[in-house]
């Protein structure tokens, strides 16, 4: 308690603040309450948007953002009101986006509209969320399921249709969360080698979709196709007209890849740059938005000629390009009209309130401790890596265990044990750490996935660690799993 007061006195009498948030409060009991108090720390002793304080990082994506409708009312106590929400749980939609904990309810009931088919691209929620058995069971439900991906996932594997992609290293790709300040910075990879035959990328298999839907009548994107021939400067003269019809607004991509991107290096080719052609119109918000700052990094011109001037300096630059550079104290993002930060949310506040009543969920004798279910170690690397061979630890897959709590079980460094939780068990080897806390233990993320040995037969290295987490452990408000926080035993074995 005294370090406590001593911090709180430290960030209570100074505006130089910096506050970096990460997966350990967010994927704990009261995430979204962490969220909302960590803001706080910065904004009410006024360490936002001054020299050494806190700034909004503005990129590519967040330019987009800027420009998208307000999802719902927000009253004078801070209260939303009018937001969406999904058809079958009633999980708030933020942003576009539904909680992912909430998706296998949407799908296992009988309600008039729950979820009958999904398309899924790069991720496998099978493995990487919580409760893989419950969303087995819901993926298995589905009337259709179609996986786009570079691997054969374990979510691939109940899939109708596979449709394989090229890897990110045979084809254009980007990072669309850089953080830097005041420079931002922007990188476009090219592609290392050939894409492999039999694969597509990304873009091409949606344009296919979508041509294969008819969405536009033969020849309807030919002026448009022309002038990007003509270069830039002419094809923003006849985009701009273009973007008025509501058609194009919501297939931008597709009509920007299928018209801009055969004029891009390489063209349309396997491995070309017409999959970067959506840039295009991300360098035209951002410019708009942003054009003083796009400026101080260097480009010229004013809209659209200086969106089209980004745009070429990202395809122009191999190692990467500074895409807006911003001065401390240019902090516009969250300020209302009225130039001031309105920090009242209504059910934060609400839940403040309850703090000082609040406790962490007992621990039981079944269940007497917390499983860090998800841990980054230096061999893990989420699943980007599926091939167990390039992990070179000597035991990368072990279940860390304080000394004392592994003594008190009569469970020796290296020793197998059974790791239980009320969704699943798995057969671990325990590794000693004294950096846990007493109660504590964890398991690596990016394990427990099948891969084939030099046999062909499917093999898993390590525990998947959402074969032991619960769907129903979330955030209240936003649906986060309690990766962090899962109540778990251990037994010894033998």
């Amino acid at each position: 308690m005294t370090q406590i007061i001593q911090v709180a006195t430290v960030l209570g009498g100074t505006k130089k603040i910096g506050v970096y948030e990460d997966l350990g409060v967010e994927m704990a009991p009261y995430s979204t309450l962490c969220t909302y108090l960590n803001i706080l720390l910065f904004l009410i002793p006024g360490g936002y948007g001054i020299e050494g304080g806190m700034h909004l990082t503005t990129g590519l994506v967040s330019a987009a953002g800027s420009t998208a409708a307000r999802p719902a009312d927000i009253d004078e106590d801070g209260y939303e009101h009018g937001y969406r929400v999904t058809p079958v749980t009633g999980a708030r939609i933020i942003n576009g986006l539904m909680p992912c904990n909430s998706i296998p309810e949407e799908i296992l009931s009988d309600h008039p509209d729950r979820f009958r088919a999904m398309l899924i691209e790069s991720a496998n929620p099978i493995h990487s969320l919580a409760d893989s058995q419950k969303f087995q069971e819901a993926f298995e439900a589905l009337d259709f399921l179609v996986v786009i991906d570079v691997a054969m996932t374990e979510t691939a594997m109940v899939a109708d249709y596979v449709l394989p992609a090229s890897s990110q290293y045979e084809k254009y790709e980007a990072t669309f969360f850089p953080t830097e300040f005041p420079e931002n910075f922007f990188h476009l990879r090219k592609p290392l080698m050939t894409p492999k035959s039999g694969t597509l990328e990304e873009a091409e298999i949606h344009a296919r979709l979508v041509e294969a839907l008819e969405v536009f009548e033969p020849g309807e994107l030919t002026p448009l196709a022309e002038a990007a021939r003509q270069g830039l400067d002419p094809f923003a003269e006849v985009m701009g007209p273009a973007m008025r019809d509501a058609k194009i607004r919501t297939y931008l991509p597709y009509v920007l890849y299928r018209t801009l991107g055969p004029t891009l290096p390489d063209g349309a080719a396997p491995g070309g740059a017409a999959s970067a052609a959506s840039l295009w119109g991300l360098c035209q918000l951002l410019s708009m938005s942003y054009p003083d700052e796009v400026r101080a990094a260097g480009h010229e011109g004013d809209s659209p000629e200086l969106g089209n001037n980004l745009f070429q300096a990202i395809l122009d630059s191999p190692s990467g390009v500074t895409i807006l550079k911003q001065a401390a104290g240019d902090a516009s993002q969250w300020r209302k009209p009225d130039g001031k930060l309105h920090l009242l949310m209504g059910e934060m506040s609400d839940e403040i309130d309850y703090l000082a009543k609040y406790r962490l969920p007992t621990r039981t004798d079944e269940f007497p401790l917390i499983l860090s279910a998800g841990e980054r170690r230096l061999y893990t690397a989420n699943t980007l890596i599926r091939d167990p061979e390039w992990m070179k630890s000597n035991n990368p897959a072990s279940l860390f265990v304080h000394p004392d709590d592994a003594a008190e079980l009569g469970i020796a460094e290296a020793a197998q044990a059974n790791l239980v939780t009320k969704r699943g068990r798995a057969q671990v080897v325990v590794e000693l750490d004294d950096r846990l806390q007493r109660g504590t233990v964890a398991l690596p993320n990016g394990l427990g996935l099948l891969y084939p040995d030099r046999d062909g037969k499917n093999e898993t290295f390590g525990v998947a660690p959402n074969d032991l987490t619960d769907i129903d452990d979330r955030d209240p408000w936003v649906g986060t799993p309690w990766h962090k926080h899962v109540r778990a035993r251990l037994e010894a074995v033998g």
